[in-house]
């Protein structure tokens, strides 16, 4: 079985439909590995911890849409 990291390593995009709560440590994670991000809504439980993501996917020029 893969880990959640090779998954992320072998993946150009991904969607993110986990618990509200874990979103936007998700995103990063997947922005770190170069992924692109389709995330449910909400990004973030606050507007920095989401602020912060949108600011880093910039930073790795990636894509990162929030899903309504």
């Amino acid at each position: 079985m893969l880990s959640a990291d090779a998954l992320l390593e072998a993946s150009d995009a991904v969607i993110i439909s986990s618990p509200s709560h874990t979103h936007a440590a998700w995103a990063r994670r997947a922005l770190d590995a170069g992924c692109h991000v389709v995330v449910e809504y909400p990004l973030a439980r606050t507007m920095e911890e989401g602020r912060d993501v949108l600011t880093h996917a910039a930073s790795v020029g990636r894509v990162l849409h929030v899903e309504h």
